[in-house]
């Protein structure tokens, strides 16, 4: 590694790194991911192999669909200190161009325990942990220097290429410390319009936190625990697109009348019934992550991005701006309030002013 990767580059005029600024201990099963405008932007791919970077340039980037097999050409292997390198490299010295930090994070192999020796067998199989790549990906050989770089079929995989909206800023998240308590809103108001709010339905019923993934729960505000009693919420809990998450919910249950009601919905968890259902509304930890800090119109896609495909599992959706018009189609279906909701608005526990219950019989 040190001979190809130096003789590359000049040191007078590239802030790189140099091969021999090493410091293994803290950059143990580490990654990185840069993105790199150069003559043509490409994507930076590189993991700890135990004594340097072992490199891939990826063209097209990575794509949560299966489907998409992309190209990825291996290069020599790069310092340690490559791990924290940001910068612009001259024009005309080799990389010219300026490399940001894309993702980074941890990663596990998928199989064998040796990241040189499964590039040696021409197929590697890693498990990313990083805020923009999760989940298990594959790397195989092709010929000489080409591999193929593709999405594993796990809880990560989807449809479309990208794991959340583009939009979604993951890069400040934090790790996860004590939840918060749940947000509410401060006040009701009649139906009104503006464009830095969403409007949802407001869904009477059972409030709850859930948890997913391999230890699932189900809470109220008051912490009494639910899950005992709704069996057939489990099995979704843990199809969830995620390894876990924390997020905000109501029970819901349809009265003799067909319209959502509370009163419907408790006497539904005694009796375990299975017509009882959970709308997700919120997030506040994604796969150890922290989303307290993120704009809720961004919480609300990583909300919309994991939750499954399940009967008894729905996802609240908004509609910006047009609060009048949804206040007038929630009467119309016999639905009494909205919640209107700042879209920047940060997770806040308690009662507060940038959430607002709208009632729906107040003439605007």
């Amino acid at each position: 590694m040190p001979a190809r990767y130096d003789e590359k580059r000049d040191f007078d005029r590239t802030p790189e790194p140099r091969s021999a600024q090493t410091a293994r201990g803290r950059y143990h099963a580490r990654f990185v991911i840069h993105r790199h405008e150069a003559t043509r932007l490409h994507y930076d791919l590189r993991i700890y192999n135990g004594t340097a970077l072992s490199s891939w340039a990826v063209p097209k980037g990575f794509s949560y669909r299966p489907e998409d097999k992309h190209l990825a050409v291996q290069t020599e292997d790069h310092p340690l200190k490559y791990l924290e390198f940001e910068g612009v490299i001259p024009r005309g010295e080799y990389g010219g161009g300026t490399i940001r930090v894309w993702d980074s994070g941890f990663f596990d192999l998928a199989r064998g325990v040796d990241v040189v020796a499964e590039i040696e067998s021409g197929e590697l199989k890693v498990v990313f942990h990083g805020r923009r790549v999760r989940g298990e990906w594959h790397l195989v050989n092709t010929r000489g220097s080409e591999w193929i770089l593709f999405k594993a079929r796990d809880a990560y995989a989807r449809e479309t290429a990208h794991l959340l909206s583009p939009s979604v800023d993951l890069s400040r998240l934090q790790n996860a410390s004590t939840p918060p308590a749940f947000m509410r809103p401060a006040r009701t108001v009649g139906p009104f319009d503006g464009p830095e709010w969403i409007f949802e339905l407001d869904f009477p019923g059972v409030p709850v936190r859930v948890a997913t993934g391999d230890s699932p729960s189900i809470l109220t505000p008051q912490r009494r625990e639910l899950t005992a009693h709704l069996p057939h919420l489990l099995d979704e809990l843990q199809r969830f697109a995620c390894n876990s998450a924390l997020l905000d919910g109501v029970l819901v249950r349809d009265g003799p009348d067909g319209i959502p009601d509370s009163d419907a919905a408790a006497r539904a968890i005694d009796e375990e019934d299975p017509a009882l259902s959970l709308y997700v509304y919120d997030i506040t930890v994604w796969d150890g992550f922290d989303t307290t800090s993120m704009p809720l119109i961004e919480r609300k896609e990583v909300v919309r991005s994991i939750v499954p495909t399940a009967p008894s599992v729905l996802f609240v959706d908004y509609v910006a701006s047009r609060g009048t018009e949804l206040a007038s189609e929630a009467a119309r279906r016999g639905l009494k309030r909205l919640i209107a909701k700042r879209a920047d608005s940060l997770y806040r526990a308690g009662r507060v002013s940038d959430w607002r219950r709208v009632d729906c019989s107040i003439a605007t």
